[in-house]
């Protein structure tokens, strides 16, 4: 018998990864399915773990927006009194403060090879890539205050609130929660942090980057966590090779792969992976920024994830469940 958490669901944890501004698209359409499809309000789940986009989407859940209203945001539709009240807070702030200073040709972190050589356990390749990039110089000041702006700049009552970033000095991940001594607004600019492009983020003496450089979903953060069902929205991925001699494939390919082997470490409990399906492909396209796309691909998405959750709940074990076509 599934454990409630006071509020008559299962304990979920929710795991939503990066892709950019269609990740967040993918990331409405899951949490929209989940709500439909099992019942599960994502605000009522135990733990949301967010990475870069996913993020994002990690801090709206956490601020109390609805899942309908997630989805509508993403088609531009009006949103419900209560989505209306809590998105008002976002106030509109200068487009300067995210201004480009001079750039630094030196790279951001030299010492980062010794340092990775030096410490026991795995570093990903792309977060020791990240610190031999010249040091970004964008400020993420426009996210850092709209987040902060939605969430009163303080950690939210309900789900337990994760946002995985690297350490730029040392290539290895952090996850940060309510515990760290930051706002929601700077826990999310430094997931979204792009290498090269935006500054790192800078929380005590940390530097910080995007948690993609380390992977794309960070599953296996939760490997400790007790929950009676792990969904993870996965938008980089695909749920079977794709074929494109192309950057966009080769990554789908490989954060597939990393996923499959991040879910080892939650072996023995329910985990439902949505990745997109060939459909969800087509529609997302090579360009993971298209605006316009936005409706479409939550729509996609959320078919996807109803066939997902529907095959893979908690009543069935859980699995991972390819997209549908």
């Amino acid at each position: 018998m599934l454990s409630s958490n006071g509020r008559g669901q299962p304990r979920v944890t929710l795991v939503l990864g990066g892709g950019w501004i269609l990740g967040g698209s993918f990331h409405a359409g899951v949490i929209l399915a989940l709500r439909d499809a099992l019942g599960i309000d994502a605000r009522h789940a135990v733990t949301v773990v967010g990475t870069s986009s996913g993020a994002v989407a990690t801090a709206l859940i956490g601020a109390g927006v609805s899942p309908e209203d997630l989805y509508r945001r993403e088609h531009g539709l009006a949103l419900s009194e209560q989505g209306q009240e809590l998105l008002g807070r976002v106030r509109r702030r200068s487009s300067g403060n995210d201004r480009r200073s001079m750039p630094n040709p030196l790279p951001a972190a030299p010492g980062v090879l010794a340092r990775a050589a030096s410490r026991s356990g795995r570093q990903a390749p792309a977060a020791i890539a990240a610190g031999l990039l010249p040091r970004g110089t964008v400020p993420h000041n426009r996210l850092r205050h709209y987040v902060d702006d939605l969430t009163n700049a303080s950690w939210p009552d309900g789900p337990n609130l994760r946002f995985c970033a690297i350490d730029m000095r040392r290539a290895s991940r952090v996850v940060i929660d309510r515990s760290w001594p930051t706002t929601p607004g700077l826990a999310v600019a430094a997931s979204c942090a792009i290498p090269g492009l935006h500054a790192p983020v800078r929380i005590g003496e940390l530097e910080l980057l995007d948690g993609a450089l380390h992977s794309a979903d960070n599953l296996d953060c939760v490997a400790e966590d007790e929950s009676d069902l792990i969904v993870v929205s996965s938008p980089l991925a695909a749920d079977s090779p794709v074929d494109w001699v192309r950057p966009l494939a080769l990554l789908r390919n490989t954060v597939r792969q990393r996923t499959e082997l991040d879910r080892r470490t939650v072996d023995g409990r329910p985990v439902v992976v949505v990745q997109p399906g060939p459909t969800d492909v087509r529609v997302m396209g090579a360009d993971l920024n298209d605006r316009r796309r936005r409706g479409d691909v939550a729509r996609r998405a959320y078919l996807t994830a109803c066939a997902a959750l529907a095959d893979g709940g908690p009543d069935r074990g859980g699995h991972r469940v390819a997209g549908q076509t």
